[in-house]
């Protein structure tokens, strides 16, 4: 019987590089959960205390990319092509099956990286807004 490999999640939390609070140990108590039940987690983050941990629990990590300056103004209309092919590099290069993204910005170019490829994606964000705390699941994006 052959064996298949574990699947490759990719857990993106960007936020400041001070940054370290209940999202970030989402990001990192998702990613142990995920890599005590057989999976193979990989965190992208800008955070370095997000970073450290991660690497303390021999979790991979890639630090990412990230604008402080978050919104839908210029910078994405010029930039977003940019960090959607750099998802593409990042998802090729690690072979990942599932995406977990925890911001809108970064589900939206994770999502849009994902055109051709089957892979599996959801959301989560602790942002404050109308619709609350959302989490989708996509089995084809």
């Amino acid at each position: 019987m052959m064996q298949s490999r574990m699947k490759r999640v990719l857990i993106i939390r960007n936020a400041f590089k001070h940054d370290f609070g209940g999202a970030e140990m989402h990001a990192l108590n998702l990613a142990k959960v995920l890599k005590d039940n057989g999976y193979f987690p990989v965190v992208v983050t800008r955070v370095p205390t997000l970073l450290e941990r991660s690497k303390e629990n021999n979790i991979k990590t890639i630090k990412g990319i990230w604008y402080s300056r978050q919104g839908w103004g210029r910078f994405y209309k010029t930039s977003g092509p940019l960090i959607t092919a750099w998802y593409i590099l990042v998802i090729l290069f690690n072979k990942i099956d599932i995406i977990h993204a925890h911001s809108r910005d970064d589900f939206i170019f994770a999502k849009a990286s994902l055109i051709s490829f089957s892979s599996a994606v959801s959301w989560s964000s602790d942002e404050s807004s109308s619709l609350g705390s959302a989490c989708c699941f996509c089995a084809s994006c």
